[in-house]
C-alpha cells in the first residue's frame, strides 16, 4: 500500500457540518456555524474542506479599552481649562500623555506583528497621543506668554484682537462706569424751580412753599472704561481658544473610530 493511500478521509453521509458534542464555549469567540464540503480528490489524495463562522465578542474589549480611552480622550482638552496660577497644567498634560502610552503599549502587545493590517484601536491612540502631545507643547507657550514681564508691551492689535476674542468667549470683563454729576447744572435748575410763583391756592388745598418745589432729576455722566489687556489675559484667552480647539478634534476623531471600533468584527 502506497503512502497516498494509508490516510483515507470518509465524512459520514448525511452529517451536516462538524458534530459538536464535545465543544465547549468560549469566552472570546462565539460560534455562529460550521460546514463540512467533500473537494474533488486530487493526485489520489481525499480532500475535506472544513468551514466554521466565528464572532468576537467585543463585552471585555468595550468595557476594558474602549470606554477607559474615550473617557481619557475626555481630559485631554481640560488641560487648557486648568488656570496657570495652579502650577499643575504641564504636570496634567504629561500625565494623560503617559496613560495614552500605556495603553499604547498594550494593545500593540495583543496585535499580531504585522504591517499588512492595522487596528483601528492603535490609530485612534495614535492620533489621541500626538493631539496630547500638541497640548503638552502649546500650554508651555501659554505659560510662557502668562509669565512675560510686564515691561514687555502688548501691541495695539494685539490688544484689540485679545479683546474681541474674550468677549466671543465670555472672558470680557469691563470695569464698572463711573458715574458723574453734574452739580452746575442741578444747582441752577433747583433755583429756576425754586423761584417760581406758587400755584393758585384752591379750597381745600394747600399751595407748597417755593423752598418745597421738586426739583428735576441731577444729569449723570457715565464714563465707560474698557478692559486693561494684559498679558495674563492673553494667557487665559489663547486657554480658552486651545481648549474650543482641541475639544472640536478630539470629538471628530472619536466620532469617526468609535463605530469602526464597536463594529468591528
Amino acid at each position: 500500500m502506497s503512502r497516498k493511500e494509508e490516510v483515507i478521509l470518509d465524512p459520514q453521509v448525511g452529517v451536516v457540518g462538524i458534530l459538536l458534542d464535545r465543544y465547549s464555549s468560549s469566552g472570546t469567540w462565539q460560534l455562529l456555524s460550521n460546514s463540512v464540503e467533500i473537494l474533488p480528490n486530487e493526485n489520489n489524495l481525499t480532500r475535506i474542506q472544513f468551514q466554521m463562522r466565528l464572532k468576537r465578542l467585543k463585552t471585555f474589549y468595550i468595557l476594558n479599552i474602549i470606554l477607559p480611552v474615550l473617557f481619557l480622550s475626555f481630559t485631554a482638552s481640560m488641560v487648557f481649562l486648568l488656570p496657570a496660577e495652579a502650577g499643575e497644567k504641564i504636570g496634567m498634560g504629561i500625565t494623560v500623555l503617559l496613560a495614552y502610552a500605556v495603553y499604547l503599549t498594550i494593545i500593540a502587545d495583543n496585535m499580531p506583528q504585522t504591517s499588512l493590517q492595522v487596528s483601528y484601536l492603535a490609530v485612534y491612540l495614535t492620533l489621541l497621543l500626538g493631539l496630547t502631545a500638541m497640548g503638552v507643547v502649546l500650554a508651555v507657550v501659554v505659560l510662557h506668554i502668562h509669565h512675560k514681564s510686564d515691561d514687555c508691551k502688548i501691541g495695539k492689535r494685539t490688544a484689540r484682537m485679545t479683546r474681541k476674542l474674550r468677549i466671543l468667549f465670555c472672558l470680557y470683563k469691563a470695569k464698572r462706569p463711573h458715574t458723574v454729576v453734574n452739580v452746575t447744572d442741578t444747582d441752577a435748575k433747583k433755583q429756576e424751580y425754586g423761584t417760581l410763583s406758587p400755584r393758585p391756592r384752591s379750597r381745600g388745598t394747600v399751595a407748597p412753599l417755593a423752598s418745597e418745589a421738586v426739583s428735576p432729576p441731577p444729569s449723570y455722566t457715565q464714563n465707560v472704561q474698557e478692559e486693561e489687556i494684559t498679558w495674563p489675559k492673553v494667557a487665559e484667552t489663547l486657554d480658552r481658544i486651545m481648549f474650543f480647539f482641541t475639544s472640536c478634534l478630539i470629538a471628530i476623531i472619536t466620532i469617526t473610530f468609535i463605530p469602526l471600533l464597536i463594529c468591528a468584527p
